[in-house]
C-alpha cells in the first residue's frame, strides 16, 4: 500500500477506507453474535432429538461444505458486485434459512437448511475479510485484522451466554438469529461508498495460488481441523464429560473470550516480529493445554480457564496466517487469495468436525482433544519447515 493510500485510510469522512472498515466491523460483530447462537444451538438440539455424537459431527459437514464449493468464485463475485452487496445478500440468505428451521424440524431438513445458512455465512465471511484485508495499511495489517477477529469472536462470545438466557428450546433462539442477521445490513448500507474496489484478476491465478504459497494454504487446512472441531463440538464435549448443559456452553464461551483477549497483542507481535516463531509457540501451546484438560474436568472453573487458554492459539493462528495472506497477495489477487485460504481452512473444518465426532465415539470425549493436539503438532512442524520465509514484509 502506497504512502498516499495510507493517508487516505486515516482521512475522515464517510467515503474514507477507515469509515468503511469501521462499519464492516460493526456488521461483523452482529454477525458474530448470530454465529455464537447457532453453533451450540444446532448440536444441542440434535442431541435432544436423540442423535449420537458421530451423527452430530457429520451434520456439521453441511455448515463447512459451502465455503469449499463457493470460494473459487468469490474473487469474481467481489469484482462484479463489491463487498457491501455480497454482505447484504449474505444477511438475507441467513435470515431465510434460520426461519426455515422453525418450519421444518428434523435431522435432514436441518442439514439442508444449515447448508443454505452456511452459504450465506460463507459469502459474508469472505466478503468481510477481503474488504478489511484490502483496505488495511500494510505496516499495521495484522493489528487491523485483529479488530476484525475480535469483533467476530467477541460477537460469538456474546452469543453463547445469550443462548443460556433465551434457552435452546422453542422458536425464540431462531427468531433472534434471524433478526440479528437482518440488522447487519444497516451498517453495510451506510458504508457502500467507502468500500474498496476489487479489480479483476486472471482466472488461472485462483487455483494457481496454491502453488505460490503451498505451505501456507496447507496449514490453513490443518488450522481449520482444530478450529472446526473446537467450535462445533466443545459444548458437546462438556456434556459428554459430565458437565451440565449450562457449564458445557460456558466452555465454548471461555474458549471465545480467551481468543478475544489476546487478538491485539498477537496482531502487534505479528506486525513487529517473526511470524514463524509466534505461530510455532501458539501451536505448541495448544498441544500442552489439550494435554492438561482431561485432568481439569472435575473442576468446572479450571476447565473453563483452560478452554480460555486454548482459545488463544486456535483463534490467534488464523489471524496471523490471514495477515500473511495480505502481505503475499495484493490488489487484483487479494479477493481470490483470501477466498482460497478460507477454502483451505474450511475444508479443514469440514474434515475436523466429523473426525473429532468419530474420535469421541471411539475413545470418549477426549477424542476432541487428541485431534486438536495432533493439529497443533502439524502446524508447529509447518512453521518450522518454512524457516525464515514468513518474516515481516517477506
Amino acid at each position: 500500500m502506497s504512502e498516499s493510500t495510507e493517508r487516505d485510510f486515516w482521512a475522515g469522512g464517510r467515503r474514507s477506507p477507515r469509515y468503511g472498515v469501521a462499519c464492516a466491523l460493526v456488521s461483523n460483530l452482529l454477525f458474530g453474535i448470530a454465529i455464537g447462537l447457532i453453533l451450540p444451538l444446532v448440536p444441542l438440539r440434535l442431541d435432544m432429538m436423540g442423535e449420537g455424537s458421530g451423527a452430530i459431527g457429520l451434520h456439521a459437514v453441511s455448515s463447512s461444505l459451502p465455503i469449499v464449493m463457493m470460494a473459487p468464485f468469490m474473487g469474481r463475485l467481489l469484482t462484479r458486485f463489491g463487498a457491501p452487496r455480497l454482505l447484504i445478500a449474505s444477511a438475507l440468505i441467513i435470515a431465510a434459512a434460520t426461519l426455515g428451521m422453525i418450519a421444518f424440524e428434523g435431522y435432514w431438513p436441518w442439514f439442508v437448511l444449515r447448508f443454505l445458512w452456511a452459504c450465506g455465512a460463507a459469502i459474508g465471511w469472505v466478503g468481510t475479510e477481503a474488504w478489511i484485508n484490502q483496505a488495511a495499511p500494510s505496516h499495521m495489517r495484522s493489528r487491523v485484522l485483529s479488530f476484525y477477529v475480535t469483533t467476530f469472536i467477541g460477537g460469538m462470545a456474546l452469543g453463547t451466554p445469550l443462548l443460556t438466557v433465551i434457552g435452546v428450546e422453542g422458536d425464540l433462539p431462531f427468531l433472534v438469529i434471524a433478526g440479528l442477521s437482518v440488522i447487519t445490513v444497516i451498517p453495510v448500507m451506510a458504508a457502500i461508498a467507502a468500500a474498496p474496489d476489487f479489480p479483476a484478476s486472471e482466472e488461472k491465478r485462483i487455483f494457481g495460488i496454491f502453488y505460490v504459497a503451498p505451505v501456507l494454504m496447507s496449514l490453513g487446512f490443518v488450522m481449520g481441523v482444530a478450529d472446526g472441531s473446537a467450535f462445533s463440538l466443545t459444548a458437546l464435549f462438556g456434556v459428554l464429560s459430565g458437565l451440565s448443559q449450562e457449564a458445557a456452553i460456558t466452555c465454548l464461551t471461555a474458549f471465545l473470550v480467551g481468543g478475544i483477549a489476546f487478538q491485539y497483542p498477537m496482531g502487534w507481535l505479528a506486525d513487529k516480529y517473526d511470524r514463524r516463531s509466534i505461530g510455532t509457540a501458539l501451536a505448541l501451546g495448544s498441544i500442552a493445554i489439550a494435554a492438561l484438560l482431561p485432568f481439569a474436568l472435575p473442576n468446572p472453573w479450571i476447565t473453563w480457564f483452560l478452554f480460555g487458554l486454548i482459545g488463544i492459539p486456535i483463534i490467534g493462528l488464523y489471524a496471523i496466517a490471514l495477515g500473511i495472506v495480505g502481505d503475499r497477495f495484493q490488489g487484483a489477487e487479494m479477493g481470490a487469495a483470501n477466498a482460497f485460504f478460507v477454502m483451505s481452512f474450511e475444508f479443514g473444518a469440514l474434515s475436523g468436525a466429523p473426525l473429532s465426532g468419530f474420535a469421541m465415539e471411539i475413545v470418549g470425549p477426549n477424542g476432541l482433544l487428541l485431534v486438536i493436539a495432533a493439529s497443533g503438532a502439524i502446524v508447529a512442524a509447518g512453521f518450522k519447515l518454512r524457516g525464515n520465509r514468513w518474516r515481516k514484509n517477506t
